[in-house]
């Protein structure tokens, strides 16, 4: 991808497209797109935007509302089963489909993850900076009230006690005593450049990055895993053909889909807000910073080297036109005791002093040296502007394509489990006649007219069969229920004696 330069750092091309990204008002009107969250025209124009994919949910959840009415009005009376293969088809080539869409999510939430994560470190390392910045300043001011003006003070009391030469004897005491009027000033400048630019701001930014990543990386992968999970299980009803999973996934599908265009709009909002920052960051730093720090310090620190004025010129040069009085006044020291105080001690506190302030004036030189905080700050935007933004934009990607697709898989997952219920429910076959022998009054009375006929009367040739055990059992249970029909058969319709000995002997029998 290429990269354009913007203020010292790479800027990426899919910053520029959420910039150019329209920002008007609820009444249709253009609105600065600098970034500023003080700014009400611009969190309205911002909010404009989120409400968007906001606006979809709610038509996605109004259509699906409809179209479960309309299920649930219709399934009863469409008796008409269909082929579930290509829904189960369909269902598997979706599912996949969401899990890729899915994997670009995860892609998304590394490069977040380390665009932030070099973000974080830029800021630590400027707040490194500012802290060495101070330490360097207590420095100085330690070498200057604890180093020199002690050496300073028994250099005092060495030439008031050993003086051979009254005239040199004071004029050593003179220098001595501007020395320490010198030292006294350099120190005040000093403790000025310090107050100029140590402050904890820093430091809070830094905390806040860290303590917001720490949640927002596992958080974002847990989502993320959770609506895989839920894909899988989507497959598995697929194969197994599971009405409950095809259910409990319409279900889960559905928050899945809340879940997706809420992600939706958080993203696509911070992407134009970070657009909009990678385009225009200073006049919100100078708007935010500024206050905590002195007039021009931001300024210089974030254009070093690009004709920018020094906010501690002034202090710097003063500092270092002190050393060199210092110096100096130190050379005349040297010379004007050297011929006259020949004692060790004296030698030796003039090279301790000597060597104070050039350790002084190195720490004061660095003070002034804007390139680690400028080299810093150029990486913690590029880290914004580059890699942070293009993660969060295929963690956009990824949202509005889940929740596309997980919108067409509750739709078919839906449609497929009603028709698995009708498949399951279908109309049991007739009852076949049982082939038992019956008790009822029915089969009685059918017995009872293939023995007598349509008439009633008992054919004169036809004779009582042996009743056989089982028949007996039968007909024993079935004269308590024809009790009442069968005398008045016996007196009715009894047939004349018969003359046949031999039906009277079978009928004995």
């Amino acid at each position: 991808m290429n990269f354009s330069s913007h203020y010292g750092f790479k800027v990426s091309p899919v910053t520029r497209w959420f910039h150019i990204f329209p920002h008007v008002d609820i009444n249709f009107q253009q609105v600065n797109s600098t970034f500023d969250i003080t700014d009400n025209s611009y969190l309205e124009a911002l909010g404009i935007l989120v409400a968007i994919p906001g606006f979809w949910l709610i038509l996605t959840l109004l259509a699906f509302l409809i179209f479960f009415l309309c299920c649930c009005c219709c399934c009863g009376s469409n008796k008409k089963q269909k082929k579930l293969a290509p829904l189960k088809w369909t269902l598997g080539i979706f599912s996949v489909l969401c899990c890729g869409t899915l994997a670009v999510g995860f892609y998304g939430n590394f490069l977040a993850h380390e665009g932030i994560q070099k973000v974080e470190g830029a800021t630590q390392e400027m707040q490194v900076f500012v802290q060495g910045f101070h330490d360097r300043v207590n420095h100085t001011e330690f070498l200057l009230t604890q180093n020199v003006r002690k050496n300073l003070q028994q250099l005092n009391v060495t030439f008031k006690q050993a003086g051979s030469n009254a005239t040199v004897q004071s004029e050593l005491l003179e220098l001595i005593q501007a020395m320490s009027k010198n030292i006294s000033q350099l120190t005040k400048k000093v403790k000025d450049i310090d107050v100029a630019l140590v402050n904890d701001l820093l430091k809070s930014v830094n905390e806040t990055i860290h303590l917001v990543e720490l949640f927002r990386w596992p958080a974002t992968f847990a989502v993320l895993g959770l609506l895989v999970i839920f894909c899988f299980i989507l497959i598995g009803a697929i194969c197994r053909t599971s009405r409950c999973l095809l259910i409990f996934f319409s279900v889960v599908g559905l928050m899945s889909v809340v879940v997706c265009w809420v992600l939706v709009s958080f993203y696509l909002g911070l992407c134009v807000a970070a657009g909009d920052f990678c385009l225009q960051p200073e006049p919100y730093l100078h708007k935010e910073v500024d206050p905590f720090f002195n007039a021009g310090v931001v300024q210089y620190y974030i254009h070093c080297g690009q004709k920018v004025k020094n906010p501690f010129s002034k202090s710097f040069k003063e500092s270092m036109a002190k050393l060199d009085n210092l110096e100096r006044s130190l050379g005349e020291v040297k010379e004007l005791a050297e011929p006259h105080f020949s004692q060790p001690k004296v030698f030796q506190l003039l090279d301790q002093l000597a060597e104070s302030l050039s350790e002084s004036r190195t720490d004061v030189s660095v003070l002034q040296d804007c390139t680690s905080v400028y080299r810093q700050y150029n990486k913690a935007m590029e880290a914004t502007c580059t890699t942070g933004i293009e993660g969060t934009a295929f963690l956009l990607v990824s949202a509005v394509g889940s929740g596309f697709f997980f919108t067409i898989l509750i739709w078919l997952a839906s449609c497929t489990w009603i028709h698995v219920r009708k498949k399951q429910t279908a109309e049991p076959p007739e009852e076949e006649e049982t082939f038992l022998p019956q008790t009822s009054n029915s089969s009685t009375s059918r017995r009872t007219r293939d023995m007598y006929g349509h008439t009633g009367f008992r054919p004169r040739n036809s004779h009582t069969p042996p009743q056989t055990p089982l028949v007996a059992a039968l007909s024993v249970s079935s004269s308590s229920s024809n009790r009442e029909e069968q005398p008045f058969l016996a007196g009715r319709y009894t047939p004349p004696p018969s003359h046949d000995n031999h039906l009277m002997c079978a009928t004995k029998f």
